[in-house]
């Protein structure tokens, strides 16, 4: 009767253990949290200026989003490719997202890519707006198109609670093409040929009579001036030319660390030279320093009044030259003083001869439309603090290991007799996006619990611990009693109560967690 009921027992106790694994395996393999959101309405597309581009001209795309149901829009992971037939030139932020993450935004080689986030307290409702906005030089008729692992993060406007995964609709990015127009009536060719000869006419106006003219007094100046002609090719005439300024923020800012804002400048007619008056808050950000790049030759100064907030510089092209394209004009170094946004803006009045201009070679007039401002997002480096609790025992206080599913972050901790550990720094790639950790202590069951990992102390309680897990193989069944029948009336690991020997009150502890494993 004896081994009839000891194999019977073992039977039950082997198909109990293998369902325990499966319902544990099961979920690790199919996680709502990776799975794709539907329902949200919001999409992202590829929005190119123009309908048609010539060989050579720039190409400016928007990259919108569509949000018709008001969901809180708090970060956007972006990555896009491009044909052959196009180089990419820039990639910079839009208005809609206010922070711009590492790492830092790239764009060559086919391939771009830009990592986005609202701020904590504000994140944006807007049915629709600007994420990103790329330039490229176009060559030939080219796809641009969203990558697979574009991905934007929302909070449900109704509960207010963050969607698992990513928000996009299925079939949510929209690509564009960008084409190119046979250039057979450039006028750019026909100024070339039309110079030359009007240069090399003039030392023959004496001997011949059809052009005698032309050879009046007033002709004989015209060696005076001819240091002026440009020693590049005779520009082309825009008809509706127009230069712009913005700036690039180099990655999330953090107090009293700093961080760089690039001054970009783009024109697609050529400028005689560029003015920029900058503003920004000097009790809140700190101008410590100014790179120049110099991407017009000539400049003539760089003023900065830490008093009001205020950058002044001009860059020339040189006389007789003239400047066309887009790259950066010079870089700021800020260092943050408090925390909250902070807007970097410039100075402009339509058409005005002050503030910031592009002024344009032909006419003089200033150019310049609207320029991009921004807010700078003034950071605090995120942590973690774990509370949990030992149900039975002296104190709360042990020693153990968290780590992320995801991200390579692992940390050792100790928590006091409260259980409360000391704050663990965690990696500023995790600010505003939902991470999952893993707490492990020796001696008891593995504990998960997901958060939102927001700027500055993030408090994660994951409550009473479970005992019993002697051997550590996330599951407390015969081979954990077996060990602590080897510790009976001694102490050690099997004290679970640590009172100091191991005994009933520790078995006791150890049947409430019987065939349990971790989370």
């Amino acid at each position: 009767m004896k081994k009839i009921f000891c194999s019977f027992f073992r039977l039950h106790f082997i198909i109990l253990i293998a369902a325990i694994q499966f319902l544990i395996l099961v979920p690790r393999f199919f996680s709502p949290a990776e799975a794709t959101t539907a329902g949200t309405g919001i999409t992202v597309a590829l929005v190119s200026d123009k309908t048609s581009y010539l060989p050579d001209e720039t190409a400016t795309v928007n990259i919108t989003i569509n949000n018709p149901n008001g969901h809180k829009i708090s970060a956007a992971e972006l990555h896009i490719s491009y044909g052959p037939g196009l180089t990419g030139q820039t990639i910079t932020k839009g208005s809609y997202l206010q922070t711009t993450f590492s790492p830092l935004p790239t764009i060559g080689n086919g391939t771009a890519s830009i990592v986005l986030g609202s701020s904590p307290d504000n994140p944006p409702t807007a049915p629709s707006g600007i994420l990103a906005t790329l330039t490229f030089k176009v060559h030939s008729t080219s796809q641009i198109q969203f990558d697979s692992n574009t991905a934007v993060a929302a909070i449900n406007i109704s509960t207010g609670i963050a969607y698992p995964g990513d928000v996009l609709e299925p079939n949510g990015m929209t690509s564009t093409t960008i084409n190119t127009v046979n250039p057979t009536s450039t006028p750019t060719h026909t100024p070339i040929p039309t110079i030359t000869p009007t240069l090399t006419l003039t030392p023959t106006v004496t001997s011949s009579p059809s052009i005698t003219p032309t050879a009046t007094p007033s002709v004989t100046p015209s060696p005076i001036p001819s240091p002026t002609i440009p020693t590049n090719p005779t520009p082309t005439r825009i008809p509706n030319p127009q230069a712009s300024l913005s700036f690039f923020v180099n990655g999330p800012a953090f107090i009293n660390e700093p961080f760089l804002v690039d001054v970009n400048f783009g024109t697609n007619s050529p400028v005689a030279g560029v003015d920029a008056v900058i503003h920004y808050d000097p009790n809140k950000l700190s101008a410590d320093s100014i790179e120049d790049h110099r991407l017009l030759p000539i400049t003539p100064k760089i003023v900065t009044d830490a008093g009001t907030g205020t950058i002044r510089f001009s860059q020339l092209a040189a006389i007789g030259q003239y400047f066309t394209g887009n790259g950066t004009m010079i870089t700021i170094h800020f260092t943050p003083k408090q925390f909250g946004d902070t807007p970097v803006t410039y100075e402009f009045t339509p058409g005005g001869k002050t503030g910031s201009t592009a002024i344009d070679l032909y006419t003089g007039e200033n150019i310049l439309i609207s320029p991009s401002n921004t807010t700078v997002s003034v950071l605090d480096h995120a942590s973690l603090q774990i509370g949990l609790s030992v149900p039975y025992g002296n104190g709360s206080d042990v020693t153990g290991t968290v780590n992320s599913t995801t991200g390579n972050w692992t940390s050792n901790f100790t928590t006091d007799t409260q259980g409360n550990s000391n704050i663990l720094s965690v990696t500023d790639t995790f600010i505003n996006s939902v991470k999952t950790f893993v707490v492990k202590i020796t001696g008891f069951l593995r504990e998960r619990f997901t958060i939102t990992v927001n700027p500055g102390v993030n408090q994660a309680a994951i409550g009473p611990l479970r005992a019993g897990d002697l051997n550590d193989d996330g599951t407390i069944n015969n081979v954990d009693l077996s060990l602590m029948y080897d510790d009976w009336f001694a102490s050690g690991k099997s004290d679970l109560n640590r009172d100091g020997v191991v005994n009933t009150s520790d078995y006791w502890i150890l049947t409430q967690n019987f065939l349990k494993s971790d989370n």
